[in-house]
């Protein structure tokens, strides 16, 4: 419970593992489409949730999709149902033809600014060493995003979130905050649904 506001506060994550998702150039490329058109079609809801004193972040991890919903009100279950939907209908959503070319160049932007800051050029080169592997250039990564069209990115999709998805990957779910356990249980069922 939040002391000074005296309203209940909870966190939830969930991380979307799933072969499909990261294991080439391609996919993590077309797994960050998939991340920026969902931002660019939630972002109405997420002005309204901001009102409503709720939050949500999606990014790209080392083991898949990481999705985190907060805030302080009750409704943080439908927040996660919204971005739930957006993500299984993507494929099939009006806009997603004329809103690709605009989630391509914010994309093609972020790979050429990478490595404005030194700090972020050292990271790099140290995973490039160490790992030596899973760690992939800018240019590859635009050279692949050159390559994504409409066709692979519902393909994607589908075969990420669609009815007939491979399902060969798994949800981790961690809530804390003040919630119920039942809250959290049911939560975790409706996304997954």
């Amino acid at each position: 419970q939040d002391r000074h506001f005296l309203k209940p506060k909870a966190h939830c994550w969930f991380l979307l593992c799933c072969s499909g998702m990261i294991d080439s150039v391609e996919r993590i490329v077309l797994t960050e489409l998939i991340i920026t058109l969902c931002e660019d079609r939630m972002t109405s809801v997420a002005y309204l949730a901001d009102l409503a004193q709720l939050w949500c972040s999606i990014r790209i991890s080392d083991d898949g999709m990481s999705l985190h919903v907060y805030g302080f009100d009750e409704k943080l279950g439908d927040l996660c149902l919204q971005l739930a939907t957006c993500l299984a209908t993507l494929a099939d959503w009006n806009e997603l033809e004329k809103r690709l070319e605009v989630a391509k160049e914010c994309l093609r932007r972020r790979y050429r600014n990478k490595f404005l800051k030194p700090s972020r050029q050292s990271k790099y080169m140290r995973l490039r060493i160490l790992l030596n592997r899973g760690v992939n250039s800018t240019s590859e990564r635009i050279k692949a995003l050159e390559c994504c069209d409409l066709k692979r990115l519902q393909s994607h999709c589908r075969s990420l979130f669609g009815d007939k998805s491979d399902r060969v990957g798994f949800m981790e779910v961690f809530c804390m905050g003040n919630m119920l356990v039942q809250d959290s249980v049911r939560l975790a069922r409706n996304f997954a649904e």
